[in-house]
């Protein structure tokens, strides 16, 4: 999750760049392999970041969004990500903490 008064004020983007890098260094270090960012999507306080090592391609990741909020301004929804390993395909779908109904 992405501090409110930055996701509100649209400085999410450095917020979630930062995360990335904090994110990556973490994983690389303990599972000792490179790894890179092959899918992000973000919904102003919610974020989706996929990494993965050689065998997954990015075509195979699919990343969207949904807002809902006044002029679908995304301050409520969700994000989500799908991607195929070994021809098995995985969904995940991130919901803000207040969503609409």
């Amino acid at each position: 999750m992405i501090p409110s008064p930055n996701s509100v004020s649209g400085l999410s983007t450095g917020v979630i760049r930062g995360r990335d890098k904090l994110i990556l260094s973490q994983v690389e270090q303990r599972f000792g392999k490179r790894y890179r960012l092959v899918g992000k999507e973000v919904n102003v306080g919610v974020a989706v970041l996929v990494y993965a090592v050689e065998g997954l391609e990015e075509d195979a990741v699919q990343t969207a969004w949904s807002g809902c909020g006044p002029l679908w301004m995304g301050n409520k929804g969700a994000v989500g990500v799908r991607f195929k390993i070994a021809g098995e395909v995985f969904t995940y779908v991130l919901l803000s903490w207040a969503t609409c109904v």
